[in-house]
C-alpha cells in the first residue's frame, strides 16, 4: 500500500548516477511506486529535450518539468505551465555577461544556445541524451553557438562561475536586483537564472494541481539548492546523501546518494 500519492524528483545528482545512466534499481522501484496508483513528475534543471528522453525511457513518468520548472508537459509535449524570460531582459543579462567574459547557456525549449568555449561537457551528456532519443524515437535538443539564436523564448540562463569570486559576486548581485529573475543554482560551479517566480516549487505545485493531489500526499527527492524550493510544497521532503549539508538539514529524512541508488531506497522505506 502506497503512502504518497504523487512523487516529485530530481534527475542529475537523484534519479541518475553521476554519468547520467538510469540504474535497473531504481527504474525498478519506480515502476513499483507507479503499479501501487503513484504518480510520477520528473523535475529537472535540464532543457526540455534533455529530459524528455529518460521520461520515455522509464515509461511511468505522467508529467515532467524542465529549466527549473519554467516548463511543465506531459509525455507527448503538451504544454500544461510555462513562464519565459522576458526578451528585452534576455538581452541585458546577455549583455552583462558578455560585458563581463562570463560563459552561460541559453536553454530553449529545443535546446541550448552558448557561448562556452568548449562544448566538450555538453556534448558528452548529449551523447547519453541522443542514444536514448534516437531509441525512442523523439526529437534530439540542439546545442548550438549563442549568436545563432534568432527569437526562441528563454526559459533559462546557465552561467559558469569563474575563478575570480569577486567576479562572481558582483554579477550575482547584479542579477539578483533585478526582480523579473529568481537565481539560484543547481550546482557549485553554476548559476540558474529563470524569470520571475520560477523554481522548482512552482512546478511541484502545478503538477499536484493538474493531477488533483493534495500537498500532503506529495514527497520530493533532491539533492542541491535549486531542490530545496520543492521541500515546502511536499509533504515528505527527502535530500540525497550527497546533498550540501544545507539540503540535508532542511529535508525531513536523508537517504543514500545518487551513486548508491538512494531514489529506490527512499520509495521502498518511505513511500510504499
Amino acid at each position: 500500500m502506497r503512502k504518497y500519492d504523487l512523487l516529485a524528483i530530481d534527475m542529475d545528482g537523484t534519479l541518475l548516477h553521476t554519468d547520467s545512466s538510469l540504474s535497473d534499481k531504481n527504474r525498478e522501484a519506480l515502476y513499483h511506486f507507479h503499479e501501487a496508483g503513484g504518480k510520477i513528475v520528473l523535475i529537472s534543471g535540464r532543457p526540455d529535450l534533455m529530459t524528455l528522453p529518460y521520461v520515455h525511457e522509464l515509461g511511468d513518468v505522467d508529467l515532467y518539468a524542465a529549466c527549473n520548472g519554467a516548463l511543465l508537459a506531459d509525455k507527448n509535449r503538451n504544454v500544461l505551465f510555462s513562464r519565459e524570460i522576458e526578451e528585452e531582459t534576455v538581452k541585458n543579462t546577455c549583455d552583462l555577461l558578455l560585458e563581463r567574459g562570463f560563459e552561460f547557456s541559453l536553454l530553449v525549449r529545443e535546446g541550448t544556445y552558448s557561448n562556452k568555449r568548449s562544448f566538450s561537457e555538453f556534448g558528452k551528456q548529449n551523447e547519453l541524451v541522443d542514444h536514448l532519443a534516437e531509441k525512442h524515437g523523439i526529437p534530439k535538443g540542439v546545442l548550438l553557438p549563442l549568436e545563432k539564436r534568432k527569437d526562441e523564448a528563454v526559459y533559462k540562463f546557465v552561467i559558469f562561475k569563474k575563478e575570480e569570486e569577486e567576479e562572481n559576486r558582483e554579477v550575482l548581485e547584479r542579477l539578483q536586483k533585478d526582480s523579473s529573475l529568481t537565481v539560484t543554482s543547481s550546482r557549485p560551479s553554476i548559476y540558474d537564472v529563470s524569470a520571475e517566480g520560477v523554481d522548482k516549487g512552482l512546478a511541484v505545485r502545478m503538477a499536484r494541481k493538474a493531477l488533483g493531489i493534495e500537498k500532503e500526499k506529495v514527497c520530493v527527492i533532491g539533492d542541491f539548492y535549486n531542490d530545496m524550493a520543492m521541500f515546502s510544497e511536499a509533504g515528505l521532503s527527502i535530500a540525497m546523501g550527497n546533498a550540501p549539508e544545507e539540503v540535508r538539514q532542511k529535508a525531513d529524512k536523508t537517504v543514500s546518494s545518487n551513486n548508491e541508488d538512494g531514489v529506490a531506497e527512499a520509495i521502498e522505506k518511505y513511500l510504499l
